[in-house]
Order: structure tokens, then sequence, then C-alpha cells
């Protein structure tokens, strides 16, 4: 496994990600910088796609740079404030799963929305070929070919390892990440620790 395809990933959400992205996407310099951040990191037939249409009322595929921030821009069209906050990034394989906390408040009503997502990255040649986006974990899972009954994954970095390493106690179910894992590993920076 590739802990570059990680460090990548990370690369692009500290480039990609604000605290109000609605507010970032509203300033050009934020887009120009984001674009030219982004260009070198993506293969040169990238594909973005919104994974569940019937969820988001939005799908299909996005093509090169300029399509991801249209994806986002698209998006964002329903959000007064939006926030998107990666919480683990897992390696299977050559592809990257990202958990995220994202949310915001909607444009009509102001209605407060909080959202578990998942993405799935993968890569050709060092550079990212493909995100999917998904609103359900499952799916996610499903696409980065993991499932429920999954019994090993490796965490390359989590927000809150401590919590992480109890959640994910030898047959004790991963709520946030839908698996039973039994035994598997968690690697955190170096150090890697093994539950078996």
């Amino acid at each position: 496994m590739s802990t570059e395809n990680v460090e990548l990933v990370k690369g692009v959400y500290s480039v990609v990600n604000a605290p109000d992205l609605v507010a970032a996407f509203r300033d050009e310099g934020f887009l120009r910088e984001m674009e030219s951040a982004v260009e070198p990191l993506t293969d040169p037939e990238f594909t973005f796609v919104l994974a569940e249409p019937e969820f988001t009322g939005l799908g299909g595929v996005y093509e090169g740079h300029q399509g991801f921030v249209q994806a986002q821009r698209d998006w964002l069209s329903a959000w007064e404030s939006y926030s998107n906050e990666p919480e683990e990034f897992i390696e299977v394989g050559d592809q990257v799963l990202v958990v995220a906390r994202e949310g915001g408040r909607t444009k009509t009503g102001g209605v407060e929305v909080e959202i578990l997502s998942a993405t799935v990255w993968s890569f050709r040649h060092g550079k990212v070929l493909k995100v999917e986006a998904y609103q359900d974990r499952a799916k996610a899972l499903e696409a980065a070919g993991l499932s429920e009954d999954t019994r090993t994954f490796v965490v390359s970095h989590s927000a809150k390892p401590v919590r992480l390493a109890w959640d994910c106690r030898p047959k004790a179910r991963d709520r946030r990440l839908g698996l039973h894992a039994s035994p598997f590993h968690v690697r955190v920076g170096d150090a890697t620790r093994y539950f078996t």
C-alpha cells in the first residue's frame, strides 16, 4: 500500500478546504489558487463523480480539474454555508477511502445539516485519476472493494486515534465505517498498532 497516495489526498484537502466553502468559492483568488494547486495533482483524464444523484439531485461525471471545481460549485449552490472535514484516510490497495463529516446551513429554510460522507480516490502514475463522492458510506465501501464483512483494513490517519482504536476493537462494529474488524492494524504517522 502506498502512503504517497494518502499524502496526495491530504494535500488536495489542504488546498481545497476552508472553514466555510460557500464563502471561499465566492473568492476568485481562492478559486484560482485552488485550480492551480489541483491541476498538477490530477491525471489528464481526471474525473469527479457525484455518485448518488437520487440523494443530491445532482449527478454525473465532471471532467478535468475544472470539472472538479464545477462539481463543488454545483453542490454548494444549495447551501448558505458549508464545511467538509475529513476524519479518516483509509488505504484500500491503490485507492484511498476518505470518511468526512460535512455539513452546513441550507439556503432554503436555513436547516442545519450534518452528513457522514465518503469519497473513493483512484490513482494512475502517482496522480489522482478519479474521485467518487458518496453520501452513503456502504456504497463507497462497495466501490472501494470492501463490504461490511471486510475483516482487515488500514487507517493511515485519524483525527481521533484513541477513539478509533477503542471503536475498532476486534469484533466490535465501527459505527462510522460500517465495518467489522478482526484482526486489523491502525497506522498513525510512522507508528503502526496491530490488534488481533
